[in-house]
């Protein structure tokens, strides 16, 4: 729960990115609450039948309808930044969505945007860490003030 929703929250830009691909992911996990639910489908398609999981879908189709719509109301020029308390709750109720259809396994596939967003943010941050020899010879990065290798910092 906690991986998914970090990287729904470092994919969060004024882009909409990690909205219209929450959008999907709900959706994809909507479709797959519904088979669940559905003894005849879960049955021909050798799925686990959950018991009232219908109810997920209800919930599920009003998430996805919130977020294509925060898409429509923010298409070009963009203008609302969904902030860190949306893009953290899309990241958890995406994840206890796929627990609850005991389709956890599936996240890595369904959040892939998500994992190579947490990778690449992992991967800077240990690639470009100060050393203990000061400041000389690295510049700051302008958006979080991040010591990178190869340019003089500006004093």
């Amino acid at each position: 729960i906690v991986a998914v929703s970090n990287g729904a929250n470092l994919t969060d830009g004024i882009d909409g990115l990690a909205a219209g691909s929450s959008a999907i992911m709900v959706l994809a996990l909507g479709i797959f609450a519904w088979v669940s639910g559905n003894l005849i489908f879960s049955d021909y398609l050798n799925i686990m039948y959950i018991p009232n999981v219908g109810e997920v879908v209800i919930f599920v189709a009003a998430f996805s309808g919130a977020l294509i719509g925060f898409l429509w109301f923010n298409a070009f020029p963009a203008t609302i930044f969904m902030g860190d308390t949306g893009s953290l709750t899309i990241g958890g109720v995406i994840a206890v969505i796929a627990l609850i259809v005991r389709k956890e396994l599936l996240i890595p596939l369904l959040c892939g945007i998500f994992l190579v967003e947490n990778l690449s943010v992992m991967t800077y941050q240990t690639g470009v860490s100060p050393r203990r020899s000061g400041a000389i010879g690295r510049h700051a990065c302008p958006g979080c003030g991040v010591l990178m290798p190869g340019k003089v910092q500006n004093e």
